[in-house]
């Protein structure tokens, strides 16, 4: 009986699982629209306090606004010296585009059996008394008028909503003593539904989101970051990644065993998953370009 719970718990994504899938590069450039930005900046805190205010100044609400610290002493010298760090930053933004009324039809239906009702009112009443349905109409007609108006107004005024959102990736290199970062930004959007209304105005929104983050910082030429040694950086975390994968195994092995309790298996899944993600950064910086 453990085992059948265990296997149904850990085939179930985390939330931080879902939300590092979404900004995984493969997916991010799998959205409707994609930005993708080599540039040079100063604090990289700065820069992400300056992406998230665009997006609010754009209409968005941004729901995760996320810094990863790589404070651990097995991060410390896999760039030059200690000096330079890796630093990485994701923001995910929604925005709901109000479009026309939801049920077109219907309120469309309403206000045509209430200005017919309403005509039927004001029709001389030697034609109504010819038809003995008009003729019972029109002593309710004016409020039947009003009524059906009354409601085409109402559903008029239920407007559709799409959802749209962004998602933000900064990840780069930080030079402590020059307080400079040279990171590789990435910009992606989508609607929940395809419309052309709503992929106009995402694809508006991003391209002004585009243009100030590049008018204002540096653009790198470099396609590759110049400040990693060799192929060194990219070897220690292609190594972590499968030391990683195998603890991540084994520790689903023993769970499924009943050898640790469902407690403990979340806490130490979190944090390797936390870990395999750094390292999954570190290997998207020392690969930028190639």
């Amino acid at each position: 009986m453990k085992i059948k719970v265990g296997r149904m718990f850990f085939s179930k994504k985390t939330v931080i699982e879902r939300y590092e899938e979404e900004f995984k590069t493969e997916h991010m450039r799998n959205k409707h629209i994609f930005y993708d930005l080599n540039i040079r900046a100063g604090d990289p805190e700065e820069l992400r306090s300056f992406s998230m205010e665009l997006l609010e100044d754009l209409g968005f609400t941004t729901i995760l606004n996320e810094m990863t610290k790589f404070d651990d002493p097995e991060f410390e010298g896999i760039f030059r010296g200690g000096r330079l760090k890796p630093t990485k930053s994701i923001i995910k933004s929604l925005k709901e585009l109000d479009k026309g009324s939801k049920f077109p039809i219907i309120w469309k239906i309403f206000l045509a059996i209430g200005i017919v009702s309403l005509l039927l009112y004001v029709l001389p009443w030697s034609l109504v008394q010819e038809s003995t349905i008009l003729s019972e109409w029109k002593s309710y007609s004016l409020w039947i008028g009003g009524i059906f108006i009354l409601a085409a107004i109402i559903v008029y005024y239920i407007k559709e909503k799409i959802g749209l959102a962004v998602w933000i990736k900064i990840a780069g290199i930080y030079d402590v003593e020059d307080e400079k970062c040279d990171v590789h930004l990435m910009i992606s959007g989508d609607s929940e539904k395809k419309d052309k209304e709503a992929f106009k105005k995402l694809e508006n929104d991003l391209a002004e989101l585009y243009d100030v983050i590049s008018r204002k910082y540096i653009k790198r030429k470099e396609k590759e970051p110049k400040i990693t040694i060799g192929r060194e950086p990219e070897i220690q975390a292609l190594n972590s990644l499968r030391e990683i994968n195998k603890e991540i195994d084994n520790l689903q092995k023993r769970f499924t065993e009943g050898k640790v309790s469902e407690e403990t298996y979340k806490q130490l899944k979190e944090e390797l998953e936390r870990k395999k993600d750094r390292y999954e950064t570190i290997l998207d910086i020392v690969t930028a370009g190639k």
